[in-house]
């Protein structure tokens, strides 16, 4: 894992201070989320049912309850957690 992934929950969260900090991870998730639905085989988007404000609270709501996990194991159990 590079990049934003790479990083702690507890960096995303402190991020929310920090403009430049703030958009690398979003930058990240989006290009997640982009990734895993040009590559998922059965046709479902990842964010089926919510939009970009609802990806990001979810995520704030993850990374306070699991700070020291890597924002890529926020990202996975996103889309495991909005799977149909």
């Amino acid at each position: 894992m590079y990049g934003a992934g790479a990083m702690s929950c507890g960096k995303y969260l402190s991020s929310s201070s920090d403009p430049r900090w703030a958009d690398i991870f979003i930058s990240y998730a989006n290009g997640f989320l982009t990734a895993y639905n040009y590559y998922n085989k059965d046709g479902i988007s990842a964010i089926t049912r919510s939009d970009n404000a609802g990806v990001e609270a979810w995520l704030k709501n993850y990374c306070t309850r699991n700070p020291t996990e890597d924002f890529s194991r926020a990202m996975i159990s996103f889309v495991q957690s909005n799977k149909y």
